[in-house]
């Protein structure tokens, strides 16, 4: 039978094929964009054991929250905590701005915002060069690989960055991926050393952050209370805020879903219409199908088949 009527049998697993697409295609984008990012914000934070953090949480009209920066000096404070093996200072990312002009004398274009940023040491940078060299003088940058190749950079050239204190002209010495990927999630990212980082962002005297790793065989919590007390004992730092690697990427995480909440809620609505319609389609299909083949069928009961049997033959070639 199923030989006799290909063409049949092929339309009709289209239908029902693009009817359960309809269904999967929201959940699997919707699934795809937030691992996405977790995975992302993961990276950023995968060497990182604890952070330091001005307690304040400053809410957006538009949604987001930054917190304030905390003075460049109490990085010396949390070097000399003996569970520390590696300090740096690190900018704001979100109040970070640095555009890139591109050979064309246009602006980049990135599918998010642009960053700019402070080189980080090794152990917790989630950057890696991959032609070139890190920035090491006020006057050198290196950029996302995306970034270079949409504006026809290589290492060697002039290139002018928009900051926010102006426009400015740096030695592209390196071109950078994050981890694996050419850029960090769309957004166009120059990374500048970091007191450039500092004036180019208004920051100079101030980091968005301290981030710290912790010596072999030393776990997050105990490095983090380690570095709580030594700020204890200066009452002006008292109040600052020290978490563990795991918590801050939990926490951004988390900001991640609240701000995607209305994408989930959009393609929730999509996805119940999208049943809808499949079920439809899938229904109307079959029952065409059966009612097509309502002389076949009392053909076969009129040579003896059973009720059973024609059923059987049905379901067997819905499966």
């Amino acid at each position: 039978g199923l030989v006799a009527t290909r063409i049949r049998f092929a339309l009709t697993a289209a239908a029902v094929i693009r009817g359960v697409a309809f269904m999967a295609g929201p959940s699997i984008f919707t699934a795809t964009l937030q691992r996405t990012f977790q995975d992302l914000y993961a990276g950023i934070y995968a060497g990182t054991d604890a952070v330091v953090r001005a307690p304040e949480v400053l809410k957006s009209d538009f949604g987001g929250s930054e917190r304030p920066n905390i003075p460049e000096s109490l990085l010396g404070t949390v070097r000399s905590v003996p569970t520390v093996a590696e300090a740096a200072g690190a900018i704001n990312q979100g109040n970070s701005y640095a555009q890139v002009i591109g050979r064309d004398g246009r602006a980049v274009t990135a599918a998010g915002p642009t960053f700019g940023l402070g080189w980080l040491p090794p152990k917790l940078n989630p950057w890696s060069i991959s032609e070139g060299r890190a920035p090491a003088a006020a006057g050198e940058i290196a950029v996302d690989r995306r970034t270079a190749r949409r504006g026809g950079l290589q290492v060697g050239d002039r290139v002018r960055v928009v900051t926010a204190v102006g426009t400015g002209r740096y030695t592209l010495v390196g071109t950078a991926a994050f981890g694996r990927a050419d850029s960090l999630a769309g957004a166009s990212v120059t990374l500048f050393t970091t007191p450039e980082a500092q004036r180019v962002n208004n920051s100079i005297g101030e980091f968005g952050s301290i981030v710290v790793a912790a010596r072999p065989g030393v776990s997050e919590e105990r490095l983090r209370d380690d570095i709580a007390a030594a700020l204890s004992a200066r009452p002006a730092d008292a109040r600052l805020e020290v978490v563990t690697g795991a918590q801050v990427t939990d926490e951004s995480q988390q900001e991640l879903r609240n701000a995607l909440g209305f994408i989930d809620i959009a393609l929730g609505v999509f996805a119940a219409v999208a049943l809808a319609v499949g079920a439809f389609i899938i229904f109307n299909t079959f029952s065409i199908v059966v009612a097509q083949r309502s002389r076949e069928m009392a053909l076969f009961r009129a040579l003896g088949a059973s009720r059973r049997q024609v059923l059987g033959q049905v379901i067997g070639e819905s499966a």
